[in-house]
């Protein structure tokens, strides 16, 4: 791109703004992008092409439709009839969105690409559409790029070769498009390029903005972070071993088993291979950006900040941070009490003394109270008696005693609170929350438990326990 393009690209960057009407527009389709960033992925697999740049000109040719040619829009049952006609040359139709994307890709020689800044970005969208010097001529900038914006007002080709000084884009332009995707994390601005965000490898918005500040969430971050290229042989160093150990953790979890013991071999090399194939990833057995959040994505998906009912009280924030974290199977690996889930409840422990029941409750309200824009309502205890002892201290203890009948429970206790089972003396064994109260017994959320319903198991689940002997703990 010249430096004259590279400078009007810029300058019309940074200065512009969109409606809240056009970002509506705007997320809604970089939404469904990112959805099926896996198909985009596909497309360009072995090449230098960002997955988003073609995901954005599918949008603009295709609206996001997978039975239209990447080319122009003409549907797959043929070759193109518009400009370019009579892509792609080789095959026969129907041809399959793959196919034709990948015949667009080389035809604009994107594949020769290696400069991806802004700048350059731009210009090659605008490049794909056709440079039309009308528009130059018009000082319109191109809809293709900024329709969306303050920039663009009115001014079209309607067709192929006929210009409309009136005409108006009802499309969302490419730049516009972009910001969305920048806003929602899919992709940044980087010091040289605009780069990809492996988290949206996930398919789903939520999880690319999470946050992990605060004491309650740091630790939280090293389960994420991508900890850089791996491939077979590596294992040499520190770093290397812990990371190829949260690699075969994370392979165990997804059921593609192989040995826990930080050394990146033949096994972990193939069962990674059949991870990525499986998600429709190349089988490289190597430990790309995009296979790590596919691996780690069930984390990211129970630490993503959950949907606000307008008013939600605290309770009903925990109930459903606490299901979310449920629905997505935390299980303990490489030994008891050992694995990323057990390291998200505990802080980064692990190990025989790290029983994570009640770091399971209180990661959950902590959570639910990070949504809510709110401090922890109480201490962090890991420790079922102290956590008991801070509630009495606090008075937020309800012994069972004093929930003995439906009516007393019903106007004692509610879902989002924290359960504790009475052992002996009492001495307290275990916890969890409560998510639905029943006539003569209740429904659990629970970490540390098992399928019998036990203590110290090595699930996250969902249970029921009898009311009896019982306590329960109130949050605020």
């Amino acid at each position: 791109v010249s430096v004259g393009w590279a400078q009007d690209y810029r300058k019309l960057w940074d200065t512009m703004t969109v409606s809240a009407d056009w970002q509506k527009k705007a997320n809604a389709i970089a939404t469904r992008i990112v959805a099926s960033q896996g198909r985009y992925a596909a497309a360009v697999a072995g090449t230098s092409v960002p997955w988003w740049f073609v995901a954005v000109v599918h949008a603009m040719e295709c609206s996001l439709r997978f039975d239209q040619h990447l080319h122009n829009g003409d549907p797959l049952t043929a070759r193109t009839v518009q400009v370019p006609k009579n892509r792609p040359p080789a095959g026969n139709p129907p041809f399959t969105w793959a196919q034709s994307a990948r015949d667009a890709i080389e035809f604009e020689r994107l594949t020769s690409i290696v400069d991806w800044s802004l700048e350059n970005v731009l210009f090659n969208w605008h490049r794909y559409n056709g440079i039309n010097n009308e528009y130059k001529r018009k000082g319109i900038p191109t809809p293709y790029l900024w329709s969306g914006s303050q920039h663009y007002r009115k001014g079209k080709y309607v067709r192929d070769g006929v210009f409309d000084a009136n005409a108006v884009s009802a499309q969302v332009g490419a730049a516009v498009l972009l910001k969305s995707l920048v806003d929602l994390g899919a992709v940044k601005l980087g010091a040289v390029a605009v780069e990809s965000n492996g988290a949206a490898a996930t398919g789903n918005t939520n999880v690319l903005l999470i946050d992990t500040s605060g004491t309650d969430f740091a630790h939280a971050a090293n389960e994420l972070d991508y900890p850089g290229r791996l491939k077979k042989g590596a294992g040499t160093t520190p770093f290397e071993v812990k990371s190829v150990r949260r690699i075969q953790e994370w392979l165990n979890i997804h059921g593609v088993v192989t040995p826990v013991d930080g050394r990146f071999g033949d096994s972990t090399t193939d069962q990674l291979k059949a991870f990525q194939t499986a998600h429709g990833r190349p089988a490289t057995g190597e430990l790309d950006e995009e296979s790590w959040a596919l691996l780690t994505a069930p984390m990211r998906h129970a630490l993503a900040k959950v949907e606000l009912a307008p008013g939600a009280a605290l309770e009903d924030v925990v109930v459903a941070v606490g299901k979310q974290h449920i629905a997505q199977h935390p299980i303990e690996v490489g030994g008891n009490n050992r694995g990323p889930w057990v390291r998200l409840y505990m802080r980064g422990q692990e190990g025989e003394s790290q029983a994570w029941c009640a770091g399971f409750v209180y990661f959950v309200v902590a959570q639910a109270a990070r949504d809510l824009n709110e401090s922890a309502p109480f201490p962090r205890q890991v420790w079922v008696p102290t956590l008991v002892a801070e509630a009495k201290a606090s008075g937020r203890l309800v012994l069972a005693e004093d929930v003995n009948t439906p009516m007393k429970r019903a106007s004692k206790v509610r879902p989002g609170h924290i359960f504790v089972v009475r052992g002996a003396n009492p001495a307290y064994t275990h916890t969890g929350i409560v998510l639905a109260l029943k006539e003569s017994s209740f429904d659990t959320l629970e970490g540390n438990t098992g399928g019998d319903g036990g203590v110290d198991g090595a699930n996250a689940r969902q249970g029921n326990r009898a009311f009896g002997s019982n306590d329960f703990l109130h949050l605020l």
